[in-house]
């Protein structure tokens, strides 16, 4: 197939982090470190994506627990998500 160029890419698929969401089972401190346990996640899903030489990250699913997630789990989303910018 002379003439015919290909192209490849890697990538890291992930998705349902469902952030924000709410254990109601949950006492008060286990829920937010349930909540950092899936910021940090994020964090370790960027390292990977680095390590692995990743151009992108597919995330599917539902990224937050609902529509009308709060301020600050957003803001905490992007600075997770920004964190392997941040690296390099």
């Amino acid at each position: 197939m002379e003439g015919k160029h290909t192209m490849s890419f890697r990538f890291l698929h992930t998705g349902d982090w469902q952030l924000g969401m709410t254990r109601h089972f949950f006492s008060e401190g286990v829920q937010e470190r349930f909540a950092q346990s899936r910021f940090d996640a994020i964090r370790e899903l960027g390292r990977i994506a680095k390590e692995e030489d990743c151009q992108f990250m597919v995330v599917c699913g539902d990224v937050f627990g609902s529509n009308l997630v709060d301020r600050k789990t957003v803001l905490r989303a992007i600075e997770a998500l920004n964190a392997r910018r941040a690296r390099g």
